[in-house]
């Protein structure tokens, strides 16, 4: 990348370990004069809590200062807070009707109905009784 030249105070700030919640003006030492700030990261920077950023450069500089940032590792925060759980949604519409049932068998063998009864027998005379 192409810097203009600009005569006035160049701070180098190397982040070579991994770290937490780093505050790049902080770690400039608060200039309190504007500079050029070049920052080469080259380890992991991670947030601490989902509440402080991983790495911040700060709006305090001085009117006129320049950062350059080069990250070749990772800057990454925590995740945020859950949300509210929403509400419950309004009921569903009745499911249509079931189809018809099966059809069943009943009766004697093999599910089949008996037929009707056959004609009837002749009785035999009895004999007399004893006295």
């Amino acid at each position: 990348m192409f810097m203009p030249i600009v005569l006035r105070t160049t701070k180098v700030v190397n982040i070579t370990s991994d770290t937490q919640d780093v505050d790049l003006y902080t770690t400039a030492a608060s200039p309190a004069y504007p500079l050029n700030v070049i920052c080469f990261v080259n380890a992991n920077v991670s947030a601490s809590s989902n509440t402080t950023p991983a790495m911040k450069t700060s709006s305090t500089w001085k009117p006129g200062s320049w950062v350059y940032i080069r990250n070749s590792g990772t800057i990454s925060g925590k995740p945020g807070v859950a949300g509210i759980p929403g509400t419950a949604g309004v009921a569903g519409v009745p499911g249509a009707a079931g189809a018809g049932g099966r059809g069943g068998t009943y009766g004697d063998y093999n599910g089949l109905a008996g037929g009707g009864g056959g004609p009837g027998t002749n009785a035999t005379v009895g004999t007399a009784g004893t006295p």
